[in-house]
């Protein structure tokens, strides 16, 4: 299946949902959407880094992970933006429900 990336941020950080969301895997740039959405990757080890463009330019809030995909398995992760631009964002599993 791929990535299944959940994107929050600090309630008064919601401008920065204006703003166009990268997703890198492995090196390769994905243009984003913020909330739930799943991004097809093939089985095996990735190099997930997620991050927003502040201005349509420089890239703030990075986050990196190493994911690993078994054959018809999703890896459910979660990303947050913190309250100030210029901290790194949060990126992990999903916590279950």
């Amino acid at each position: 299946m791929g990535i299944e990336l959940t994107t929050k941020y600090f309630i008064l950080s919601f401008l920065c949902v204006i703003f166009p969301l990268t997703i890198n895997v492995d090196g390769t740039d994905i243009k984003g959407k913020w909330g739930k959405q799943v991004y097809p990757v093939a089985p095996g080890s990735h190099t997930v880094t997620v991050s927003w463009k502040l201005y349509w330019v420089l890239p703030v809030n990075k986050a990196t992970m190493t994911v690993s995909i078994a054959e018809g398995q999703a890896a459910p992760l979660l990303y947050y933006v913190p309250w100030f631009f210029l901290l790194p964002g949060k990126l992990g599993p999903t916590p279950a429900a």
